[in-house]
């Protein structure tokens, strides 16, 4: 038995320094989280959330219809949600199954969502693009309705290159789409004229909008804009990436 004595010392050493390592993110998590708790009101449970299967990602407000938008994927690769949720309430009215182009089940990241007057737009990330729902035809469904996707909007800058769309916000009149950077997962590394030097440091992923328009296809222009703040420093993105 003695020969097992030393392999049992260094299995206990490098399981004490795993609960070491994971305590110690769990308190800084709750060291960066807490002034948002501190701040936070309760409103209501998020929908979906008794679902295992379900991680949610996206969240938008719509102020016509006074109705919250939330979006995610399924880990059963079951067709994507949208949920439905009364602001005032917090009930959630109804759930939409989300399909593709064909029919089939969308079964994409859904990282983000937003919502116009005409249209709800889903994050395609990977595929450089926004996946295009018919907002009306969603109002108007039924619970657990399935509701194809009517198109993609390109978030492409040029034929090689596009933002990884992976999360969305309205704002201003446009649609502005945002990449994640994971240098260690290979879908969300970026090209390097992805990566700015700005005033606030280096950043890794970009942030572009698309201005409103009703009288475009699916609701978007597709001439890329941005923030005031970050006008100056995306003119040499753009030259970069020869749009």
């Amino acid at each position: 038995m003695k020969h097992l004595k030393w392999p049992i010392k260094c299995l206990c050493v490098l399981l004490a320094l795993i609960l070491l390592i994971v305590a110690g993110v769990a308190i800084l998590n709750f060291v960066q989280l807490r002034p948002f708790y501190k701040t936070a009101i309760p409103k209501f449970q998020m929908p979906g959330i008794e679902d295992s299967s379900f991680d949610e990602q996206g969240i938008d407000y719509d102020e016509d219809t006074g109705l919250f938008f939330f979006t995610g994927y399924m880990r059963d690769k079951t067709a994507n949600p949208i949920y439905l949720v009364d602001a005032q309430s917090g009930e959630t009215i109804k759930v939409i199954r989300l399909l593709n182009s064909d029919g089939s089940a969308f079964c994409g990241h859904a990282g983000g969502i937003a919502v116009t007057d005409d249209y709800v737009y889903i994050a395609g990330s990977v595929d450089c693009c926004l996946y295009v729902y018919d907002k009306a035809e969603i109002l108007q469904a039924e619970n657990e309705a399935e509701i194809a996707c009517i198109g993609a909007f390109p978030t492409a800058v040029n034929a090689e290159d596009g933002v990884k769309a992976s999360f969305l916000t309205v704002d201003d009149g446009k649609v502005y789409v945002g990449e994640f950077y994971l240098p260690l997962i290979s879908a969300y590394k970026l090209r390097d004229n992805h990566h700015l030097n700005t005033r606030n440091g280096d950043n890794y992923a970009l942030m572009v909008g698309f201005e409103i328009d009703p009288d475009a296809p699916f609701g978007l222009s597709s001439t890329l804009v941005l923030p005031t703040v970050c006008q100056a420093r995306y003119r040499g993105f753009v030259s970069m990436v020869k749009l």
